[in-house]
């Protein structure tokens, strides 16, 4: 049941990267905050266990990267960019997916692809940011948000196993959600969190 538990914590988790790249102040601070984490839990995995397996945090921090790749290309498709534009912009996403699948081919991430794309559902059908363009409100709802997800989230137990499937039981949830912040901001908490609670998991196992 612990694991479980875990499975649906991290679609809540992949939903919240997609928000945060919707939100935040600062696209490159966000994605070097979480790249920074990843790194460090690299370095304590190598450490503890000579592992070069590569933790949710990389796996958030492709999906990052794939999400400003489509932002990029939806400002272009919604705005008066020129053809050239459009098409190249549109490469661009297209690389980054392709890369994205080759790296999980040579690299053992977590999740796998379909776990780097499970943000990106989250926001394909989000008005582009700073996009002063028309955008159609039918597409940028919470509904729609929700459908696209559950569908990553089907992908990922399909490519991974069966207990994955748990994860659809985080889309309940999610569908609370009501897109603001609430009144207290755990956002530091969560960063320590997740490295912090496999230190202390391993150091148990240790003693045991």
């Amino acid at each position: 049941w612990l694991t479980i538990i875990g499975r649906i914590a991290y679609p809540i988790f992949a939903f919240m990267i997609a928000e945060g790249c919707r939100y935040t102040k600062n696209r490159l601070r966000y994605l070097l905050s979480v790249l920074g984490v990843g790194a460090l839990c690299q370095a304590v995995y190598f450490v503890t266990s000579g592992s070069l397996y590569m933790c949710i945090f990389i796996t958030f921090t492709v999906s990052i990267l794939l999400i400003y790749a489509l932002d990029l290309f939806k400002n272009s498709v919604f705005s008066q960019s020129s053809i050239a534009v459009k098409i190249l912009s549109g490469t661009l996403f297209a690389l980054s997916v392709y890369l994205a699948w080759e790296l999980n081919r040579f690299v053992e991430i977590d999740y796998g692809f379909y776990g780097c794309m499970l943000p990106v559902f989250a926001c394909i059908f989000n008005k582009p940011k700073k996009c002063d363009c028309s955008y159609p409100e039918l597409l940028d709802t919470h509904l729609i948000r929700l459908l696209s997800f559950g569908f990553g989230c089907f992908l990922v137990a399909h490519e991974t196993n069966s207990i994955q499937y748990w994860s659809l039981l985080s889309l309940p949830l999610l569908a609370l959600y009501s897109g603001k912040r609430g009144k207290h901001s755990f956002k530091y908490f969560f960063y320590i969190f997740y490295p912090a609670h496999l230190a202390i998991i391993w150091l148990v196992g240790e003693f045991i």
